[in-house]
C-alpha cells in the first residue's frame, strides 16, 4: 500500500547571521506564498534600502525561484544597518533572507 506524503509549508527569515527568525507552517501553499510576498512587502518598505550609486552593487532586494530542494522562493534584502562602537557611529549594509519551503511529511 502506498501512503501518499502530506507537505506542509514553512515561511522564514534568515537573519545576517543565519539564524532562522519568526517560523510559520501552513497547509496550503496560497497561503504560505501570500505570506511570504507579505514579508517581502514589508522588508522593502519599512528597511533603509542602498541605492545602486555603482554598477557593480546587487539590487537592494531580489526574489529567486529556489535553487535548493525543499525551497520554493528565496527573497534576499539588504538593508543599511548603523550600530554604535567607541569610535562612534558606524554604518554598513547587511541582508537577510525570506524563505519559502515545501516540507513532505510521511
Amino acid at each position: 500500500m502506498n501512503k501518499k506524503a502530506l507537505s506542509i509549508y514553512k515561511v522564514t527569515e534568515i537573519t545576517m547571521w543565519g539564524h532562522e527568525d519568526n517560523p510559520r507552517y501552513f497547509k496550503s501553499p496560497i497561503a504560505a506564498e501570500k505570506d511570504f510576498h507579505r514579508r517581502v512587502k514589508i522588508g522593502i518598505t519599512h528597511e533603509n534600502l542602498p541605492d545602486r550609486s555603482c554598477n557593480n552593487d546587487p539590487p537592494p532586494w531580489k526574489i529567486r525561484v529556489g535553487s535548493e530542494e525543499n525551497v520554493r522562493l528565496k527573497a534576499t534584502i539588504r538593508y543599511w544597518d548603523s550600530y554604535h562602537t567607541d569610535c562612534g557611529t558606524e554604518h554598513d549594509i547587511n541582508e537577510y533572507e525570506i524563505l519559502f519551503e515545501e516540507i513532505a511529511v510521511v
